[in-house]
């Protein structure tokens, strides 16, 4: 979806509770099929709003803020399978069709 949005993200940061199970950062990886990483620190939301804050005063430019004020941790880097991404490549245009087909049928 972040195709038809003209978006292409080369990695995804994580980050909260989810961030830090191994099985849902590989998860995430695969379905995106792109690289997941998470933050090295454990309040990435107030991290995040710090830096809207330090964008909004004017200190600079988010691609700027984040470059200095976040951090990886890179132990917790998983890369995608891409048999794993097709697989769900597959089943994302199996949803679709489905959907598409159920609502056009009034049953959505």
């Amino acid at each position: 979806r972040f195709d038809e949005l003209g978006l292409t993200p080369t990695e995804i940061r994580l980050t909260g509770g989810g961030s830090k199970s191994k099985v849902w950062r590989q998860i995430s990886a695969d379905v995106f099929g792109v690289p997941v990483v998470g933050l090295a620190t454990a309040e990435g939301a107030s991290l995040g709003g710090a830096i809207q804050a330090a964008h909004v005063a004017g200190m600079g430019t988010y691609e700027s803020l984040c470059g200095r004020l976040v951090t990886l941790d890179e132990s917790t880097r998983c890369l995608p399978n891409p048999a794993n991404t097709e697989l769900y490549r597959e089943k994302l245009e199996r949803q679709t069709a489905l959907t598409t087909t159920l609502h056009a049928s009034g049953h959505l």
